[in-house]
């Protein structure tokens, strides 16, 4: 018998924590962009919302890679019937990524309403 898992390693936890370490690094990378190369707060806020469609587009990617939709349609072998294998559930990449994608929008709607940042140039 199997010793269950510890909280913090179930996939869900794992997913969470790569989540937190993307937005991090987004929220970073806007910092940069915004405040260090361009000079204004506005354009951070504007960044955040770069860094969240790129995560959105990262996870739409992947998800298409993986569910075959690019690649033209199998013939079924013959060995099988004609019936469709059940879908598979997305990768951990994908969730986390849209993940992440949510912790940006959040921080960017606390960021514009709370604080004002990204209102006006």
């Amino acid at each position: 018998m199997q010793a269950p898992r510890p909280a913090w390693n179930t996939p869900l936890a794992r997913d969470a924590l790569g989540a937190l370490i993307l937005g991090g690094a987004g929220t970073a990378a806007a910092w940069f962009v915004g405040i260090r190369l361009l000079g204004s707060p506005y354009y951070f806020a504007w960044a955040i919302v770069a860094a969240m469609g790129l995560c959105v587009l990262l996870a739409w990617l992947l998800y298409l890679r993986d569910d075959a939709f690019l690649s033209k349609p199998r013939e079924p072998e013959a060995g099988h019937s004609g019936t469709p294998r059940a879908r598979k559930p997305p990768r951990r990449g994908v969730r986390t990524l849209i993940f992440a994608a949510a912790l940006l929008a959040a921080l960017s709607l606390i960021l514009y309403f709370r604080f004002g940042i990204g209102a006006a140039p």
